[in-house]
């Protein structure tokens, strides 16, 4: 897991000079990418991002932090992680950080993004439940 307190961050011009290999930097790095994002950072990305190429160098990160600045984006960035389940049963899995999902939410403060996360969290696994069912319930509608 990964925090990011943004406001220290634009406090302190932290946004200057990042790079990709830095926290900051690869959250922002999600934000220009196109595919999947957390609602939460839908939100933001669709607010920062406008006028930015998605070129990933760094002074598109450093614009990106001038834009975060100027719209008020002052909460926490988390970075949440969760491992793939494989079900064994309807109460049964296992599972290891070989194969997991990850996924950024931004907030207000962290108890918010806390939430935001276990959510996500649960999400994956309902996810996971899900496709361990769909070839039962094939095996059912070719039986009926």
């Amino acid at each position: 897991m990964e925090v990011i307190d943004l406001a220290s961050q634009l406090g302190t011009e932290g946004f200057q000079g990042i790079g990709v290999f830095d926290p900051l930097g690869r959250f922002l790095e999600h934000i220009l990418e196109d595919g999947p994002k957390h609602p939460s950072v839908e939100t933001l990305a669709a607010e920062v991002r406008p006028g930015l190429g998605l070129d990933d160098d760094d002074e598109s990160l450093e614009l990106m932090g001038e834009n975060m600045a100027g719209k008020g984006f002052y909460g926490v960035a988390v970075q949440f992680g969760t491992p793939v389940r494989k079900y064994l049963s309807d109460t049964a899995w296992r599972a290891g950080w070989g194969y997991h999902y990850l996924r950024w939410v931004y907030a207000d403060s962290i108890e918010s993004a806390w939430e935001l996360g276990v959510a996500w969290a649960n999400e994956c696994a309902e996810k996971d439940l899900t496709k361990f069912r769909q070839p039962a319930e094939k095996a059912e509608g070719r039986a009926a």
